[in-house]
């Protein structure tokens, strides 16, 4: 008599013997495709059985990604150039609006651009007084008009060069009441770069310390608003014909804590080269803050149901002596693995197009421990 290790563990579920003194199995053979369980395998097996009809299953993509956070509530922010950082005005988890200042420091850029600022108002107020004086003049016919014409000319260039300080200043952080210290020179030789943040949001992380050095590519504060989230999830691109922007989604984190329905906003035009998938994106609504970027996510993607088809989730479809072939009950314990044909296939389900009918009891959960069983029947025993 030949013996098969690796059916042990399936005859012991099925009441099958391992040992001489064991009972005999239930289990008898009707014809090359049937099987009859035991009362005591059959329990263990744990079938879910069920008529199929033509709603009975939705068919339906089950998809992988993370999530994003929304770039436009998101920001990485850093020094415009490099300097030594005096004051860092907020902590992590801390609310912030826009505009509000992150962290001081102290740049050579802001001294040198400092003092060509006040420069130029020095040079504005030269050129504003020659053009009245010039004007004066001209008023009483003494001065030429080529000179206030000169003069004239002067008084823009200055004023260009005023403005274009002042645009300088408000792009290294300064604001207007920071500025006007500096024409009034109450504050030369104490301004500092202010960094503000750019969004609205929770300080995400900080990643400086006072008295730093640092360059100008630098990211000192992580500033983001995770209220709006992005899931960004990957489809296969032989499914890539079935999803559409606004097809129903159920996003929901490994484990289950956590779902969420949405729809899909977009489907990338680009399809990767080396996982030959193509990136869809959906906005994730997080006012309790539950969610964070990064977080592993699966998506549930709801596929059009096509009139007429019938679909059986994937587990129920097994491969039984090379065929295609799902488990039918014939009552009282019995199976028949009855062939089929199978048409498109998804990560979850299987269209049947031949070789079932409606109503027909199925085996739609356990299938793949009831194939074991026909494999171990099919074996036997031999003298």
């Amino acid at each position: 008599m030949k013996y098969r290790p690796m059916l042990g563990l399936v005859g012991l579920l099925l009441g099958c013997p391992r040992a001489p003194e064991a009972p005999a199995p239930e289990a008898t053979r009707e014809g090359p495709l049937r099987v009859t369980v035991s009362a005591e395998g059959y329990g263990a097996l744990g079938l879910v059985i069920a008529p199929v009809t033509l709603d009975g299953f939705v068919q339906s993509l089950r998809l992988f990604g993370q999530i994003e956070s929304d770039p436009r509530h998101f920001a990485r922010v850093g020094t415009r150039s490099g300097g030594r950082v005096l004051a860092i005005n907020v902590e992590v988890g801390q609310r912030v609006r826009v505009g509000d200042p992150l962290v001081e420091v102290d740049t050579t850029e802001l001294h040198q651009v400092t003092l060509e600022y006040l420069t130029a108002t020095a040079r504005l107020r030269q050129a504003e007084d020659r053009v009245a004086r010039q004007r004066a003049l001209g008023a009483e016919r003494i001065g030429a008009a080529q000179e206030l014409a000169a003069a004239e000319a002067e008084l823009a260039m200055a004023r260009a060069a005023f403005a274009e300080g002042e645009e300088h200043l408000h792009f290294l952080g300064l604001r207007e009441a920071d500025i006007a210290r500096l024409r009034s020179n109450t504050s030369h030789g104490e301004s500092r770069s202010i960094i503000r943040s750019p969004v609205a949001g929770r300080v995400q992380h900080i990643d400086v310390t006072v008295g730093q050095n640092v360059g100008g590519e630098a990211t000192l504060v992580e500033v983001g608003n995770i209220d709006r989230l992005w899931a960004v999830l990957e489809v296969s691109e032989r499914n890539l014909a079935d999803v559409r922007p606004g097809a129903t989604l159920t996003l929901e984190a490994p484990g289950g804590a956590l779902r969420e329905q949405s729809t899909v906003s977009t489907v990338a035009d680009m399809v990767d080269r080396s996982t030959r998938t193509v990136s869809v994106r959906a906005p994730l609504r997080n006012p309790e803050g539950r969610w964070r970027p990064g977080m592993s996510l699966i998506g549930t993607l709801a596929l059009p149901r096509r009139a007429g088809s019938l679909w059986l989730p994937r587990e129920a479809v097994q491969r039984v002596a090379g065929r295609r072939v799902v488990f039918v009950s014939l009552g009282a314990r019995s199976f028949e693995a009855r062939p089929v044909e199978v048409g498109e296939e998804s990560t979850s389900q299987v269209e049947i197009r031949s070789g079932l009918g409606v109503g027909t009891p199925t085996v739609v959960e356990g299938a793949f421990s009831l194939r074991a069983v026909f494999e171990r029947d099919s074996l036997g025993e031999e003298d």
